[in-house]
């Protein structure tokens, strides 16, 4: 699927907007300023790994399957690396033992279901009809594993997120992956709104 500039700058402010409300609640659980941008935005099929995936890395992801007017699953992906530096700078914890282990992987889980339902949240919101949730799921694993469930023509929508906290950058991946036919509801309301303004 071509790249439509409007079409990506709607859905990225969404995310955006997203991204923002999860920042404000983040920041009060840490009292901390956290700053959360997301600077690009792909639309791809599934079929087309190599534009979204990490090759073979290992990556610390949330990932929380939703169905309804849209279906489909979205995940947040750090490098190992990232996410460390995540658990640390949220939770001010730099051990390595396995009690570290445990920390991070509901220090993540948490950050990833405040993400998630933030953008999900306003995604909903925007097409004005509820979505049903999975619990969240936290795994280490490739970025192909998310697409297994998926078809080659289905959709993902795939975008960087910056995290500034405590003055420390901290970099992640967002996919969106929506079965064929779930992203035109999103980009016909999206045209309606830009056609209305």
């Amino acid at each position: 699927m071509e790249d439509d500039p409007d079409t990506l700058d709607g859905i990225k402010e969404l995310i955006n907007i997203g991204v923002g409300k999860a920042a404000g609640i983040l920041g009060e659980l840490t009292s901390s300023h956290v700053i959360l941008q997301v600077p690009t935005l792909h639309i791809v099929e599934v079929g087309e790994r190599p534009r979204y995936t990490s090759g073979d890395s290992l990556l610390s992801m949330v990932f929380l399957d939703f169905s309804g007017p849209l279906k489909g699953r979205m995940a947040i992906l750090f490098s190992p690396e990232s996410a460390a530096n995540l658990v640390i700078l949220l939770t001010d914890e730099s051990d390595t033992t396995a009690e570290m282990d445990m920390i991070r992987s509901e220090t993540l889980t948490e950050i990833g279901n405040i993400l998630i339902n933030g953008v999900m949240g306003t995604i909903s919101n925007f097409i004005g009809e509820p979505l049903t949730y999975a619990l969240p799921v936290y795994t280490e694993n490739r970025a192909a594993y998310l697409a297994e469930p998926f078809g080659d023509s289905d959709h993902v929508l795939y975008a960087t997120t910056q995290f500034q906290v405590k003055g420390r950058n901290v970099q992640g991946d967002i996919l969106i992956m929506l079965e064929h036919g779930s992203l035109f509801p999103l980009i016909r309301k999206i045209n309606a709104v830009m056609d209305s303004g």
